[in-house]
């Protein structure tokens, strides 16, 4: 099941789910879109990939500014509950979106 209930997806969020899906990844199968994940705050992970509490988020340049205080408090909620968290920019996405596939890759493999 893909959840798309919470927002629509950015063109960065768009152009990652398009490589996922050409790199052979199943949405609701292998990855969620707008997964939520239970905690205190209750966050909505972009791209989760459950099986391996692999987050995946899509950082626009406008809401996530180098250092932002909201995302490193996420990520330390996040890795506590074992999630590990990739980052992308949307200049890596728009750049070099199959380096981004690539690390994305790597990360499932190294937690297989």
């Amino acid at each position: 099941m893909v959840n798309n209930r919470c927002r629509y997806k950015t063109d960065i969020e768009k152009i990652m789910d398009t490589k996922l899906k050409e790199a052979g990844f199943i949405p609701g199968k292998d990855y969620i879109n707008e997964y939520p994940v239970r905690c205190i705050y209750g966050y909505n992970l972009d791209f989760a990939f459950p099986k391996w509490k692999i987050d995946v988020e899509c950082d626009g340049e406008h809401w996530h500014k180098k250092g932002n205080s909201h995302d490193r408090k996420r990520n330390h909620i996040l890795m506590k509950k074992g999630w590990i968290i990739l980052r992308f920019t949307n200049k890596q996405i728009e750049k070099d979106i199959n380096g981004c596939i690539y690390k994305i890759k790597e990360t499932i493999k190294k937690n297989k």
